[in-house]
């Protein structure tokens, strides 16, 4: 019998794996395959810009081209700005022919690629620490071909680095469960809460709840302490930061946290219609993801009902509590159930690890785990290649920008469908022709007709994508009075013309 690889070599390899499946992930659908998608990954484009283009931006950056502050954190802009820096996007953002790039459109994802890897690899690190070395690769195995997670991992979404460090702060706390964590551990682990925290607010107590649970019961001393005052130095360090360079938003600031992404997604208040669901809408959606690794799931409940406190069933029991956490708040998107996955596939994991316990079943165990793999690995070759969202937004950016003339600044001279992505990639003010919170209207209308700093303007003539269509009569003022420029947008990379869209610019 060969001795158990050292902890070392059995992170190299947990490492390796990770990072051979996000590579696997990227050669099936690279970056740059698919359009952004607006409003949020053309939102985080242009905060991304914001942050570059002045320092006044970076502690609470504006949704709009150098515009008011915003309402999410800098954690995620910074990450792009960088990622846009070390691919060039941010110092050919200047240059016409640039606009629409590969580079562009990459450095804007780049930040889930990378936070999916480090996800994978904390992952396994985390099984590891509560169950076993052989836990590790299961996790890896669960998570790895779990279409769902494929899927988020090449969209730009804030909860991906939300949920990169607050796993590896449940990493750095895991060996309380089976010894004491010392102040410099729980420092750290709170410090990456912290980030976590702005990354995407309070989404942070998805993982919050289980590191709790397994810190229970929790007791005033240096340890606890330092945790606590971990988690408050990222926090402190912006408020410092905001104070410095901002002093005047603080209270919009506190308004954010506090009032729009806790209060007002808890009741709903200001929230379109869509953004409400039923009580089973996570349960549902989560339950269709891990299907086929729900007898799994049911060995982890079984054997947490029979040992309750131990650590893996602490995981368990957070887990289920922060379920019933986000299902309370009124305002939902799948996406907000991302923290939740890893710690669901952890989950599959410890519960396929004791399957296999059992000598008796091991080659049953074995048979159903790798089919289980081997169809969601099918489903992740299949789905990864098709292009998701690719209605030729660049190719349209790349047409409207020798009209512009250098516009920039928050005031709007674009008016199209998924407006942030244009934002982002033209640099200057995009505005929605009509969504549930701006509808549009005969003064609009008569706004459009005399406000010539509006320059361009593309129609979703399919009306399916978001805010890409006006009314009738607008359309047909625009094809009579404005220039139609739609058989100027070059083709495609993969050939043919634009299809679904007419674009126009002023006379």
């Amino acid at each position: 019998m060969t001795a158990a690889p050292s902890r070392r070599s059995a992170a190299m390899s947990y490492a390796l794996i990770a990072l051979a499946i996000v590579a696997w992930w990227t050669l099936l659908s690279p970056p740059w395959a698919n359009d952004l998608v607006g409003g949020d990954e053309g939102y985080y484009g242009v905060m991304a810009r914001n942050l570059e283009a002045t320092p006044r931006q970076w502690p609470v950056p504006s949704l709009t081209p150098l515009g008011d502050a915003g309402d999410k954190p800098p954690v995620l802009p910074a990450m792009i700005a960088i990622a846009r820096w070390a691919t060039g996007a941010g110092r050919a953002a200047a240059d016409p022919r640039a606009v629409g790039s590969d580079a562009a459109v990459t450095a804007v994802r780049l930040p889930s690629l990378l936070s999916a890897f480090v996800i994978l690899f904390a992952l396994a690190l985390l099984a590891r620490r509560l169950v076993s070395n052989r836990a590790g690769y299961l996790a890896l195995l669960v998570l790895g071909t779990l279409p769902w997670f494929a899927d988020a991992a090449r969209v730009a979404a804030a909860e991906m680095p939300l949920t990169a460090f607050a796993l590896l702060a449940l990493v750095v706390l895991a060996p309380a469960a089976t010894s004491r964590v010392g102040r410099t551990r729980a420092f750290a682990a709170g410090a990456l809460f912290g980030l976590a925290f702005l990354c995407k607010l309070w989404l942070v107590a998805l993982l919050a709840l289980p590191a709790l649970a397994l810190l229970w019961p929790l007791r005033v001393r240096a340890t606890s302490l330092a945790l606590i005052a971990g988690a408050l130095l990222p926090l402190l360090a912006h408020l410092a930061l905001l104070a410095c360079v901002r002093g005047d938003l603080l209270a919009h600031w506190l308004q954010v946290v506090f009032g729009f992404s806790l209060q007002s997604r808890a009741s709903g208040s200001g929230f379109a219609a869509y953004w409400f669901h039923g009580p089973l809408f996570y349960p549902q959606m989560l339950g269709k993801a891990f299907a086929l690794w729900a007898p799994f799931l049911l060995v982890a409940l079984w054997n947490a009902v029979r040992a309750p406190g131990a650590a893996s069933p602490r995981v368990l029991w957070g887990t289920l509590a922060a379920l019933a956490v986000l299902g309370a708040f009124r305002v939902q998107s799948g996406g907000y159930a991302l923290p939740l996955v890893p710690s669901i596939a952890l989950l599959a994991a410890v519960g396929l690890d004791q399957a296999l316990a059992s000598p008796r079943w091991q080659a049953a165990t074995w048979s159903l785990a790798l089919l289980a793999a081997l169809m969601g690995a099918s489903r992740i070759a299949e789905r990864l290649p098709q292009h998701y969202h690719r209605p030729g937004y660049r190719e349209i950016a790349a047409a409207i920008v020798p009209y512009l003339r250098a516009a920039s600044g928050p005031a709007p001279r674009v008016l199209a469908p998924e407006a942030p992505v244009f934002a982002y990639t033209l640099g200057c003010g995009a505005r929605y022709w009509d969504t549930p919170y701006d509808h549009w209207s005969l003064a609009r209308f008569d706004s459009l007709k005399s406000d010539t700093s509006l320059k361009a303007f593309v129609v979703d003539t399919s009306r399916q994508l978001y805010g890409g269509f006006p009314d009738e009569a607008t359309y047909q003022w625009l094809a009579r009075e404005t220039r139609d420029i739609t058989a100027q947008v070059g083709e495609f990379a993969g050939g043919g013309r634009l299809q679904g869209f007419r674009v126009f610019v002023r006379r």
